[in-house]
């Protein structure tokens, strides 16, 4: 998946026109289809920290930042084993 392969800190532009589908992406019909109906836009980069309580090497971050409302931001933690 796109994501996955990126390297840290690697900006990934999300939005109606780069969003793919939700095999390349890993994102659920909920997610696709707010970025479609609403024209979101997303930066998204993976950053390289650890939570505690998780297993390294286990899983990877993910930022997702709005690109019109920098302040509005949330980390996810996906599962390697997974994908």
């Amino acid at each position: 998946m796109r994501l996955f392969a990126t390297e840290f800190f690697q900006l990934v532009r999300i939005d109606t026109h780069t969003l793919g589908t939700p095999e390349e992406t890993g994102f659920d019909a909920f997610m696709t289809g707010a970025v479609s109906r609403y024209n979101l836009i997303f930066q998204v980069t993976k950053p390289p920290y650890s939570k505690e309580g998780l297993l390294e090497n286990s899983y990877v971050t993910f930022r997702f930042q709005s690109v019109e409302f920098p302040e509005l931001s949330t980390d996810t933690s996906s599962n390697l084993n997974t994908y």
